[in-house]
């Protein structure tokens, strides 16, 4: 895994944020939100007809590319 290093408060937002949902932490929300946002920005650049379901392997394998996530 990579260390990401955000703000304090934003840390703070979060931890309230996953006590109302059902991620474990702080970590694994981010994670999330960050897939989703990629994915949906890959659903734009594809386009409305040439959508195609991405699976979990191709968003980690995008994230760890990034730097979000190691394998």
């Amino acid at each position: 895994m990579k260390t990401v290093e955000i703000d304090d408060s934003i840390y703070e937002k979060i931890e309230d944020r996953i006590a109302q949902n059902r991620f474990d932490g702080v970590d694994e929300y981010v994670e999330f939100i960050l897939a989703e946002v990629i994915f949906s920005a890959l659903e734009q650049d594809d386009g409305a007809d040439t959508r195609e379901r991405i699976d979990k392997e191709e968003v980690e394998s995008r994230l760890e590319s990034l730097g979000y996530i190691d394998s």
